[in-house]
């Protein structure tokens, strides 16, 4: 099956109809869907090297597949464009959750961090990114600041970003003429950037 927006609005209104064939049909647009995420996945871990260093593609994809099991079970997702940004939060959500837990205050990733690099006004060796507690904080507000943007800016960034769409797709998807997205969703890299900083990298 391709992963075309039609396809997958197909396997949306089986699921949608509900009776004996809806469990099948969640899972067929879950394995349906499956390589999408998993490339996706993968993509944020490169970027961000210290969780990368931690968790292994495959066991956070496992954790966002969940998610998204549950939630097909007891929400309405009724077109391919709801699905795609249902499964950017959770991806986003996954990332957020894992950051915290380790290297929040009580992380285990935390207390590893070499001396001198507490994240208190002391800038750690920029030959050394993955294990720079500065960086690995401007990832985590990179996701938070995503999560509170307006509807239309947030689902910029999660069809663009998350999802790996390009601009046409994305403005396809969207229902935009590419000129109108290229240009909001440049603005909202600008403001990005004027959020994290110069020097970070989208």
């Amino acid at each position: 099956m391709s992963d075309s927006a039609p396809s997958l609005q197909v396997l949306l209104d089986q699921l949608q109809a509900g009776g004996a064939g809806a469990r099948e049909a969640r899972n067929e647009l879950i394995g349906h869907s499956q390589e999408r995420f998993r490339l996706l996945v993968r993509r944020m871990l490169r970027g961000f090297p210290a969780l990368h260093r931690l968790e292994n593609t495959s066991d956070v994809l496992q954790d966002v597949l969940v998610r998204i099991d549950s939630l097909l079970q007891s929400i309405d997702v009724t077109t391919p464009r709801d699905f795609l940004r249902l499964a950017a939060v959770q991806i986003r959500r996954v990332l957020i959750d894992l950051t915290r837990h380790h290297f929040g205050p009580e992380g285990e990733a935390t207390h590893q961090i070499p001396p001198g690099q507490n994240g208190q006004g002391v800038m750690p060796d920029p030959a050394d990114k993955s294990e720079d507690p500065y960086q690995l904080a401007r990832w985590s507000e990179l996701h938070e600041y995503i999560a509170g943007r307006e509807e239309g800016e947030r689902e910029l960034f999660e069809l663009i970003y998350y999802q790996g769409l390009n601009q046409a797709e994305a403005s396809a998807m969207l229902d935009l003429p590419v000129r109108t997205l290229q240009r909001s969703w440049q603005r909202a890299r600008m403001d990005l950037k004027m959020y994290l900083g110069e020097d970070f990298i989208l």
